[in-house]
This record gives C-alpha cells, sequence and structure tokens, in this order.
C-alpha cells in the first residue's frame, strides 16, 4: 500500500498508538482494570454463592463473560502502550548516545550522587 491511503492509515495508526501509550500511564487506566478485575472476581463468587437463587444463571454468566471480555481487552491495551513507551524511551537513549557520540570533545555524565552514568 503505497500513497496518500498508506500515509494516511500509518498517521492515524501513530495517533492511536501515542493515545494508547499516554492511557497505559494515566492512573485511570490502573483504576480501570482493578474495577474490572473485582467485578470479575465478584461474578465467579456470584455464580457459587446465588446457584440456588432467582437469578437465572444465563445472567452471572452473560455479566461474567462480558467483564472478561473487558478485562482482556484493557489488558491486551495496557502491554500494547506499555510495549509504545519501551520503544519511545529506546529511541530517545538511541538518539542520545549518537548525539553524545558525535561531539567532538569528551562528555561526563553524572547523576546526582556523583556516580558516573556516561563517557
Amino acid at each position: 500500500m503505497s500513497g496518500p491511503s498508506a500515509v494516511i492509515s500509518a498517521n492515524t495508526i501513530s495517533r492511536f498508538g501515542q493515545t494508547v501509550a499516554t492511557a497505559v500511564r494515566s492512573r485511570w487506566f490502573s483504576v480501570f482494570i482493578g474495577a474490572l478485575a473485582l467485578a470479575f472476581v465478584a461474578t465467579l463468587a456470584a455464580a457459587a454463592l446465588l446457584a440456588n437463587s432467582a437469578l437465572p444463571a444465563s445472567t452471572i454468566s452473560l455479566a461474567r463473560t462480558t467483564l472478561g471480555a473487558a478485562l482482556l481487552i484493557a489488558l491486551v491495551l495496557g502491554v500494547i502502550g506499555s510495549r509504545i513507551r519501551i520503544g519511545q524511551m529506546e529511541s530517545r537513549a538511541a538518539a542520545w548516545e549518537r548525539s553524545i557520540e558525535s561531539m567532538n570533545v569528551g562528555i561526563a555524565l553524572y547523576d546526582r550522587e556523583d556516580r558516573l552514568l556516561n563517557c
């Protein structure tokens, strides 16, 4: 695929990746995954505790399936976002090293405790 449509789809994918990477870093995403996990466990417990209740088993099964699918999608997005962030950090680190290596002067980089990080 080449031409304008390839550029548009590449830009769309790049923007989606950036959005996912930003969302994964946020606190609300962690809270969302935790809430989904708790709700999923609650449906597992409800199936055992309400086995003889008037609530149909299909309702609990549907809730468990829906929550499980939502949890799976959230976790997959979390993994994808984390991989995107790792790739971004690796490319920044490579650019940093290339810029230092291209200089004609010596540079020593120390941390707060005066330990040598890069030379």
